[in-house]
């Protein structure tokens, strides 16, 4: 199990190059690097700097919403938009997004994430780019959630759910049932199961390995064992399932 593992966190790519941005040159100070090949210790690296300037910083939420949308050419630029304009209409500030962020870690209340949906400036019900704050912000305890991961979840869940009855269990997520194309607040039960279940298996993998596993490590993992993001399974690497519980 360790094995496919460590294979598929080795592998994660996740190629940004913030640069592509239509306002960088008006940013002199952000939007200045490329996160090519976008591997795990790239990633570390982008994350810590959002951490050290978030409380003060508002273009590092807009460099995280950015890097966030990448790979969807044609909503990047307006999502990065949107939180820009929150911004600049003091319907926010990096300190209180922060806070919203911070409360939402502590109680994990689908309340406190609909609020921190509408401090970034949003008016929908879509929780993949709120929930990428917590990740950023405490990587330990927090992984990501977006459809590729809400696939893998929906192809595998019964598997490793059965394999580790005494762990924590994943939760179906709604979508793509639901007909949504995004993962919603609907969703909120599956995104609440795969912060516990990631937390679980980063403990078992850091006994299992010889590296200290975070919950966002472990979806680094999924998001690259699911492979390309289309809509047939398409696994590029076949994560075995626990054998035991912790």
């Amino acid at each position: 199990m360790p094995e496919t593992w460590t294979v598929a966190l080795d592998s994660y790519r996740y190629p940004v190059d913030l640069r592509d941005y239509s306002r960088a040159a008006e940013l002199p100070y952000h939007f200045n690097e490329a996160l090519l090949p976008g591997d795990r210790e790239q990633t570390i690296a982008f994350e810590n700097r959002f951490r050290q300037e978030a409380h003060a910083d508002r273009n590092v939420w807009l460099e995280v919403v950015f890097w966030k949308m990448y790979s969807q050419r044609g909503r990047r630029e307006g999502k990065t938009a949107t939180v820009r304009s929150a911004f600049e209409r003091v319907i926010s500030t990096p300190q209180s997004v922060l806070e919203l962020v911070t409360a939402f870690q502590a109680t994990r209340q689908k309340a406190v994430l609909k609020r921190l949906i509408a401090a970034l400036g949003f008016t929908g019900r879509s929780i993949a780019i709120a929930a990428t704050f917590p990740a950023v912000v405490d990587p330990e305890n927090f992984p990501m959630a977006d459809t590729r991961i809400a696939k893998w979840v929906n192809l595998l869940m019964d598997e490793h759910n059965a394999a580790d009855p005494d762990g924590p269990q994943l939760v179906k997520p709604r979508y793509p049932q639901n007909r949504a194309t995004v993962l919603t607040l609907s969703d909120f039960a599956f995104y609440d199961s795969w912060i516990d279940w990631c937390r679980h298996m980063s403990r078992k993998l850091t006994r299992r390995t010889e590296r200290q596993w975070r919950a966002r490590d472990v979806e680094m993992a999924v998001f690259t064992a699911w492979g390309d993001n289309e809509p047939h399974p398409n696994l590029r690497v076949n994560l075995l399932p626990p054998a035991d519980g912790d």
